[in-house]
């Protein structure tokens, strides 16, 4: 027998059972089990898993599979799936299960829809903010809305009277989210420091949201010190006519009070002096047929 006869003889090794591995899930610390989404928008969901022979990987919505919807299709992957144009019925838990001759894994998200709104902003201070010349002034933006905005302020000089639907993008933007690479600087803050009468006009928050742009606006009035002292005194002024409006009329709602008064017990001196008149009468009736009788 020769050597090649003796080789030929030896059973050959199966490469793939060497290597025959069970299921598991690739870096599945960085994979968040809760998965928000809201209306309208588009969640994916991934199972990221080896094995070896070849897995087959199978998806259950609230312990039925196949998941199913109420409205849209579920679009399938080699290893995800992808829920277009979300409604609240897909929220639920999804789960995927991986299974190969080795063994099977699972793993579970909880996806929670949420209904979305359209975004609102306004500013704290109100529409309209009065500062003194060279004083600071802020401007606080709230925005309400399901996604963080990306935020931007214009300036409005005193030429526009109002700002409204037509002419709000055409301010001067003095600031600008995307633009500044600061972390700690807050978007939604705007202060003016040391402002002056050139400071003065309209300052709109532009908030850009992923399906919408909403804006709010507030006119900054900047006044002098001497405006200031004039109108305290005006108001002094008002507050010292008003004491002495008041004074007045309780003065006068005394004496009339006491004219009341006397009235009233000149009345009841005089019943009471009528009435004595007439016991006297009486008596004197009385005496008189005693005395013819």
């Amino acid at each position: 027998m020769t050597l090649e006869d003796e080789t030929s003889n030896v059973p050959a090794v199966n490469q793939t059972e060497i290597n025959s591995t069970a299921p598991k899930f690739k870096d599945l610390n960085s994979v968040d089990r809760v998965m928000v989404g809201y209306e309208r928008n588009t969640i994916k969901l991934k199972c990221e898993a080896e094995a070896n022979p070849l897995l087959n990987i199978s998806w259950y919505k609230d312990g039925v599979t196949p998941p199913r919807r109420q409205w849209g299709v579920i679009i399938y992957s080699q290893r995800s799936i992808i829920l277009h144009n979300l409604t609240m019925e897909d929220s639920g838990s999804y789960k995927c299960k991986v299974i190969n001759e080795n063994g099977f894994i699972d793993f579970t998200y909880k996806v929670e829809v949420k209904q979305k709104f359209p975004g609102m902003v306004y500013i704290k201070e109100g529409n309209n903010i009065t500062a003194l010349v060279h004083t600071n002034a802020t401007f606080d933006c709230n925005v309400e809305a399901d996604q963080k905005p990306c935020i931007e302020w214009l300036y409005h000089n005193t030429s526009f009277k109002n700002v409204n639907d037509t002419n709000l993008d055409d301010g001067i933007i003095i600031k600008d989210s995307n633009s500044s690479s600061n972390e700690f600087i807050i978007a939604e803050l705007l202060k003016l420091i040391d402002v002056t009468h050139l400071n003065e006009g309209w300052y709109t928050c532009k908030a850009i949201l992923k399906n919408d742009t909403v804006y709010a606006s507030a006119y900054l009035k900047v006044i002098n010190m001497y405006h200031t002292i004039t109108m305290v005194i005006i108001y002094e002024l008002i507050i010292l006519a008003c004491v002495i409006m008041i004074v007045h009329r309780q003065k006068k709602k005394k004496e009339l009070m006491a004219r009341q008064s006397d009235g009233n017990e000149r009345i009841t001196q005089w019943t009471k002096k009528i009435i004595i008149e007439k016991l006297q009468i009486t008596d004197v009736n009385e005496l008189l047929i005693l005395h013819i009788f």
